[in-house]
């Protein structure tokens, strides 16, 4: 599977996310400025950063599912 690095998709990623720039440059452990040039198409963004992006969402669609899930043992053996 190919990892999209493009800033298109990045910026897709924190929107899904809801997450402003000053939050992700801080997470990505980098400057705004360094934020904002990936997003540019200035500098390449490092694949750990989309990976990070890719497995918060995924945590979050998971979460949800969990969160929406039926409780009790209804008809179940008990």
């Amino acid at each position: 599977m190919t990892l999209d690095l493009s800033p298109q998709h990045f910026r897709r990623l924190l929107d899904d996310l809801d997450i402003p720039n000053r939050e992700a440059a801080e997470l990505c452990g980098v400057a705004e400025s360094s934020l904002y040039r990936w997003l540019k198409g200035e500098s390449p963004i490092p694949a750990s950063a989309t990976r990070m992006l890719e497995l918060m969402k995924t945590l979050r669609s998971l979460s949800q599912m969990i969160a929406a899930a039926p409780t009790g043992a209804e008809g179940g053996a008990g």
